[in-house]
This record gives structure tokens, sequence and C-alpha cells, in this order.
């Protein structure tokens, strides 16, 4: 076998014709090639592996496989800390939130029976106040987002590609289309470098090759400002419920409602403010994938004039898609209409499902499970499960409503947060133009969550025993609504009144 870590000089094509057909083959030079790590691993010591000047070999902390569950594809020159924070959020968030609900719920307990000090809210008054469950459920999902271990198998080059052994090195490039063939996943952490480097587009055509051939391999590109816009959603939240536990109360209710109202907008507007620049980042992706080019890449060896008469990866790449997909255009082509097309369906809709939707709102839910906490300690369990059911709303069917992104297909649904910020995500010249943009998405996304505000206000008077009961039916009921035209229904009995003559039946229309 030739020694595939010699210099190879450019003039010599037959060398480059042989590497290209090895390549091509996606086949694994020999098995040790293929190695995975633990994602805890990479990462650990808040993704330090992703810092570009770290001279650490990290070999060590991977280990042989047969095969992979996630191949993480990211680009070198984009922005570490967003990586790192969309990836703990991609691992580590669902994880951070279950355990912070279990430790608010226990606080709630243990308050309502007497084993939790608590604080005056009110001058004169017992101190039989709480915020131990919105505290506590805050500080444990924090901590469980930094620190939690998580167990896949995943391949990230620093770690699986060794440094320190030449000819290892090289049969381990050489094998990378076969690793790719051999991932369930391919997870592109995708920013503006990403499309302009030429190994992140051989490792997308490699995958693309290997996934018409299984049925079970998936694609999933997450631009790096997913897990930021996901956290600072959080935080918004978790900013607007604060006065509702911890701000005194005194005779004059309007002082601590002004303060309720300065923290929910803030809280709102970093929501806002996260959505826009979310969608702008899409577009960006888009915009990059729409004009891609290959001879437009770039590469180390490019970069370097090609010193030494080092390989040129640029060639070797070029002729392995033209072996895939017959020719560089027809693999530009596949890229600019239909990855373009899934990946828009994908990150406009598919990215902040419901799940994370009802994790980002967690923390109401925490907030009234200290009001709850604080009627149950004192015998008043009406109002205690009235808060309760009022917190389950807000996180269940509320808030996340009002954070749907899939509703901003529609041109008559209502306009929520997301849907606002999709159609204001136009990127302003200055930052001045960029804030009062987020203000204005903030305050027309106002009326649907003060609507249902406002009847548990109404409610209240008209039925004295559980007025969250009307919330709770109002904000199902605009899902029910929801779910409805996004399933087709309406639609649906609309054609086959059509098709019997008959008029079709319509609901309500967003």
């Amino acid at each position: 076998m030739e020694d595939l870590t010699a210099p190879v000089p450019r003039e010599r094509p037959e060398l480059l014709n042989n590497l290209a057909a090895v390549v091509a083959q996606m086949e694994l030079m020999r098995p040790e090639a293929l190695r995975v790590t633990l994602a805890v691993r990479a990462l650990q010591g808040c993704g330090r592996v992703f810092r570009l000047r770290l001279r650490q070999d990290l070999f060590a902390k991977s280990f042989v496989s047969d095969q992979i569950s996630c191949f993480w594809s990211h680009s070198w020159h984009g922005g570490r800390r967003k990586k790192v924070v969309t990836l703990l959020t991609l691992y580590n968030g669902l994880p951070a939130i279950l355990c912070g609900v279990l430790a608010a719920l226990v606080m709630l307990v243990l308050f309502t029976f007497g084993s939790l000090p608590g604080f005056q809210r009110v001058a004169d008054s017992p101190s039989d106040h709480s915020a131990w469950s919105l505290g506590t459920g805050f500080l444990v999902t924090a901590l469980v987002f930094v620190f939690w271990r998580p167990q896949q198998h995943v391949f990230l080059d620093r770690i699986c590609i060794t440094e320190s052994d030449p000819q290892l090195k090289a049969e381990q490039i050489l094998s990378l289309a076969g690793m790719l063939k051999r991932s369930r996943e391919m997870l592109v952490l995708w920013d503006s470098s990403w499309s302009d480097r030429l190994w992140c587009l051989f490792e997308l055509s490699a995958f693309l090759k290997s996934k018409a051939d299984s049925e079970h391999s998936r694609l999933l590109v997450t631009p790096t400002f997913m897990g930021p816009c996901v956290v600072a959603t959080f935080l918004g939240m978790f900013l607007a419920v604060v006065p509702l536990t911890t701000f005194p109360l005194d005779a004059s209710f309007l002082i601590p409602m002004v303060f309720v109202c300065v923290f929910g907008a803030f809280g709102a507007l970093c929501c806002a403010h996260a959505f826009r620049s979310y969608f702008q980042s899409v577009d960006d992706l888009k915009e990059k994938l729409q004009s891609v080019n290959l001879e437009r890449t770039r590469s180390i060896c490019c970069d370097l004039n090609h010193e030494g008469d080092m390989t040129c990866d640029r060639e070797i790449v070029k002729d392995c898609i033209t072996i895939w997909f017959g020719s560089q255009e027809a693999f530009e082509d596949c890229v600019r209409s239909e990855v373009l097309e899934t990946l828009t369906s994908e990150l406009e809709q598919s990215v902040f499902t419901r799940p994370w939707r009802i994790a980002a709102s967690v923390p109401f839910l925490w907030a009234c499970m200290d009001l709850a906490a604080m009627n149950a300690k004192t015998q008043h369990w009406l109002i205690a499960i009235n808060w309760l059911l009022s917190g389950l709303t807000m996180c269940l069917l509320a808030c996340p409503l009002n954070i749907d992104p899939q509703l901003n297909l529609d041109p008559n649904s209502e306009e929520n947060l997301a849907n606002l910020a999709h159609r204001f995500r136009t990127r302003q010249p200055t930052a001045a133009r960029e804030a009062l943009m987020d203000v204005l998405v903030l305050l027309l996304a106002l009326p649907l969550f003060l609507c249902g505000t406002a009847l548990t206000f109404l409610s209240g008077a008209l039925q004295p025993p559980l007025p969250s009961l009307s919330q709770a039916a109002f904000y199902g009921l605009l899902e029910l609504v929801v779910w409805l035209k996004r399933t087709g229904c309406f639609s649906c009995a609309r054609s086959k009144g059509q098709e019997t003559g008959q008029p079709a039946r319509t609901g309500h229309q967003f």
C-alpha cells in the first residue's frame, strides 16, 4: 500500500484520481479508523474543545466503534460560544427542565408542610410567602444545563481524528465518507462560514449520497443561534415572573403591578429580539445555500498556496462529488433545490417544537407553584388549586401558543410573538432601529396574551371557585382550532362539501 502521508505534487493527477476513487467508495481504510466519543466529553469545560488555539491532544477521549450516533459537522471559523450553547440546548436542555420541575415540586411540598421558612411581602403579616419553587427550579435547571452528562456516541473531528499518528490520520481522513455512511444522524451546526468551507460541503455531499441508500439516516441542520434564542426566551420568561413571587405588597397594589409590567415587558423584549435574530440567521443560511459554489469555497491547502507540494483537497473533493452525483453542478443544484426546500421548512417550523416552547414557559409554572404553596400553607386549598391550574394553563397552552413559529405560514393566523418576529425579521442598519423593531413586535403581540389575562380577571367575578378554568378553556379552544387548521381538517371538510354539492363546515379563521 502506498504511503498516503507523503506529500503529493499537484502535477501527479494519477495519484489524485486514485485517492478520489478510494474516498468515493465510502469504505473504511481499516476498522480502527472509525472512532467516536461521548457527547459529555465534547462538552466538558463548557466546550473548550472548540477553542481554535487549543493545543491539547484529545484523541484519548475517543474509542473505536462500528457506527456513529451523530456526526457533528461545523466550521472552525464560526462562533465558539454559539456552537456550545446550541449543543448544550440540544443535549442538556430537556433533562435540565425536567430536573428543575421536579425540584420545584419538592419545594412546594416542603413549604406547604412547614419544612421551609417563608418571608413577608406585606407589612405586619405572617411569613407565609414563598419563592422556593421559582428560585430552586431556576438554579437546578441552570446547573443541570451546564453539568449534565449526555452519553450519546458522537463524532467530533478534534477528538476522533488523531494528531500524533500521521499514518492513522491519513487513513481517517480518507475514511470520512465511510464514517458518514455509518452515521445515523448528521448534525450541521450552521453559521455564516459553514458553507464557505470545502470540507463542510464534502461532508454534506457524502451524507446525502449515503442517505439516498438508507432510510434510517437523518440530516439535522441547526443554526448556531438556535441555542442562544432558546436560552434568551427562557430567561425572558423567568424575568417576567420574578415580581409575581418576590416583590413587596402593600396597601397600594399599583406599585407591584408596575414592576410586574416592567419586568414582563423586558423579558418579552428579550424573547422578541431572540426570535428576530434567529429568523435573520435562517435567512442568511438560505441566501448562502442559494449561491453555493464549490469553486468559491475555501480550504487550508489553497489558503497556503499548496506549500511543500501538498495534495490539493479541492481536486479530491470535486472528483468524489462528480462520482457520487454525476457532476459538480448536479450537487450544487441538489443543495439549492432539495436541501434548501427541506431546510426552509425544518428551520422555520420544526426547530421550536412544542416541547421546547413548553420548556421555555416553565418559569410561569414555578411562580404559580410558589403562590399555590403560600395558600396551601394557610389551608386555602381552593385558591392553591386555582394557582396551579393557572400555571399549567400558562405553561402548556398560553405561552406556547404565543411563541408558535408554525403559525407564521398562515396569513390569516392571529399575530403571535414568533409570527411577528418572522414578519419583521429584516435586519436594520443601526442598533437603535433594531431595538425599535423589537419594541414594535412586542406591542403587536400583546392583544392575544392580554385577552386571556383579562378573561381570567373577568371570570374571577363570574366564577369565583376556579376562575382559571375559564382561562384554560379559552386557550384550549384556541389550541384546538390551530390544531384543526394545521392538520387540514377544515380544508378537507370544505373540499368534501364542494364535491358533494353541500356547504362545507368551516371553523374559526385565524
